[in-house]
């Protein structure tokens, strides 16, 4: 039996900058000569790619050669290097050869590698040897980890599972598990080599007390309410990374770390050292928006962040329009009762003056949000409403109390420019209260759903596509006020007609709201150079009497559109037509915002 020790790693040699192969310095007045590469016999794909990102032959390739004889040179240097890489396929007896052909004003320069591969070596077996803990732990069988026994012994196969074993390890408290050596014994009797892995397991470890480094206003008690271990649970590094991605997503800091000592203390509970850099607390944005039918508007909000120690976040806001102005407060305390529990408080200010009503509307309400998952948000809420307004000529006087109920699906990652996943969101509000004091109750219905497709593998092409539908549950249209009907159109909405302005019309001819409203958009998003890029859409969309949604007769619009992709976000100026405009509808609409339409 042969004996046959290697790491089975694949040996990669790179030439230095501006010296041939040799170490030869190449005059710089000499003349490369181009060649072709021609790889024969190799046994498998992946050795063919492998070879293409390894040998100089193909890395160096556009650079071409000093020469004929330089080529034979750096070709031949490339032999080994292709032997360890087929050693590291499996295939640990292999034979290479090159032949050097062309050259002369007719004939490329052609170098061509010739693989005998020889047997594929079978891994008959691999055993994990755990060494230095005074229990012994269990690993599942070295199969369960990837290990590729019974087939072709290929390296990378083998080394992901010991990475698996250590991770398996230290997901069990063996917090420093590491690698220590591997033996292959090869028989080339009957093509088959066996495996030895020698892994120091280490002592295990539980979860020991948690200090903090960095904080100056942040409080501990409130970090440790992300803690979800037990005292004297056995340590996970998995854990302990969500930990670390917990805290990181309270946006108190500029940087989060949570590890143990970076050697083992010698006691069984391991102490968690975080190390933070709290970031400033407050923040202030100023923007503008331009649409077509509603001019400039100007957004500006400040917020506060941490105002009491426990990431209590204070957020103001202000909109100022031509149209429509409003001031709003609202206040947010994490971790309420419960890991992953939001209380939320807002109040609002606004004044409306729109086609279709206009007036005061004061709102307030409370809520309280959950996280589900990752990607899972649940909440429910009260709001009262409290509005003067002037609906078709007449005063109406609006008092209103709801309690709005949603959940929540994202996981795109993006909130300014998704580029893959889903979105979706499902609101159920019921409302009842007086106008002009009679008795109203009704229940909204309002679900939305956007998803994000990559068409490229850099996520530069995006087709994306989105879908509303609303509904009120309610007698008749004139039973629910205004201010809480559904309407479409506009730049968040149907793009290409005016700011909710279709569906039924009052007797002024403006849109007054319905009890369904239906969006349809679809949109593909490219580049074009740099940080610009560009989109083409479709949209439609529909309002109606009726409660039940209606799909047919939607008014439609096309577009195209530039983004200018900034650090804070994609600046996006589209120009929308609506396909079948009225006589009285403009002929397009020019929208200019941060972020996507959708």
């Amino acid at each position: 039996m042969l004996r046959i020790l290697t790491s089975l790693l694949i040996v990669l040699t790179v030439a230095a900058c501006g010296k041939d192969d040799l170490g030869f310095v190449v005059p710089p007045t000499a003349e490369s000569v181009d060649y072709t590469v021609t790889l024969t016999g190799a046994p498998t794909q992946d050795v063919i790619d492998l070879a293409e990102e390894t040998l100089q032959l193909y890395r160096r390739q556009e650079d071409g050669a000093a020469s004929p004889a330089f080529l034979r040179r750096r070709a031949d240097n490339d032999i080994d290097t292709l032997k360890s890489l087929l050693q590291s396929e499996g295939y640990y007896t292999p034979e290479v050869t090159r032949v050097v052909t062309g050259g002369t004003d007719d004939e490329v320069l052609n170098v061509e590698l010739i693989i005998m591969p020889g047997t594929a070596y079978e891994l008959r077996e691999h055993a994990f040897d755990l060494n230095g803990s005074v229990t012994q732990p269990t690993l599942p069988a070295p199969a369960e980890l990837g290990s590729p026994i019974g087939e072709r012994a290929q390296a990378i196969l083998i080394l992901e599972a010991e990475d698996a074993a250590i991770a398996t390890l230290r997901g069990e408290g063996y917090a420093y598990a590491r690698y220590v050596d591997r033996e292959a014994v090869a028989d080339p009797a009957d093509g088959s080599v066996t495996v030895r892995s020698v892994i120091d397991a280490g002592q295990p470890h539980t979860f020991g007390s948690v200090s903090y480094v960095g904080l100056s206003a942040v409080e501990e008690e409130y970090l440790d309410t992300y803690i979800t271990w037990q005292p004297g649970q056995v340590y996970d590094a998995l854990t302990l990374a969500e930990f670390q991605q917990d805290l990181v997503r309270t946006e108190l800091f500029n940087t989060v770390t949570a590890e143990p000592p970076e050697e083992s203390p010698g006691t069984s509970a391991l102490p968690i050292t975080v190390t933070v850099d709290e970031r400033k607390p407050r923040t202030g944005t100023v923007g503008l928006r331009f649409d077509t039918d509603v001019g400039v508007t100007l957004n500006a909000s400040l917020e506060h962040r941490n105002l009491l120690g426990r990431n209590e976040n204070s957020l103001f806001e202000v909109e100022l329009g031509t149209e429509n102005s409003s001031a709003g407060l609202s206040f947010r305390i994490p971790q309420f009762g419960r890991d992953g529990q939001v209380l939320t408080l807002a109040t609002k200010y606004a004044n409306i003056d729109e086609d279709a009503y206009s007036g005061d509307i004061f709102t307030i309400g409370a809520g309280v949000e959950r996280e589900l998952s990752e990607e899972w948000r649940a909440g429910a809420s009260t709001i009262l409403e409290v509005s003067d307004v002037v609906e078709d000529g007449v005063d109406t006087e609006i008092s209103v109390l709801g309690f709005p109920l949603f959940a929540a699906y994202d996981n795109t990652g993006d909130p300014l420019d998704p580029r893959e996943g889903i979105r979706g969101r499902l609101t159920l509000s019921p409302f009842g209260g007086e106008v002009d004091g009679d008795s109203v109750s009704f229940v909204r219905i309002d679900g939305r759903i956007a998803n994000y497709l990559p068409l490229n593998e850099e996520q530069t092409f995006v087709l994306a596509s989105r879908l509303r539908i609303g509904s009120i549950i309610a007698e008749d249209v004139f039973d629910v006020p205004i201010t809480r009907r559904l309407f479409a159109g506009g730049g968040g909405s149907v793009r290409g007609y005016a700011s909710r302005s279709l569906g039924p019309e009052d007797s002024n001819g403006d849109a007054r709201g319905g009890l369904s409203a239906v969006e349809i958009g679809t949109e593909l998003r490219f580049p074009v150079r740099g940080d610009l890029g560009g989109v083409v859409f479709a949209e439609a969309g529909k309002v109606s009497d009726n409660v039940s949604p209606e799909f047919d007769d939607l008014r439609a619009a096309m577009g195209l559109g530039v983004r200018y992709y900034s650090p804070i976000g994609p600046v996006r100026a589209d120009f929308a037509f609506p396909l079948d405009p009225d006589a009285d509808e403009d002929g397009f609409q020019f929208y200019l915002a941060i972020g996507q339409a959708f």
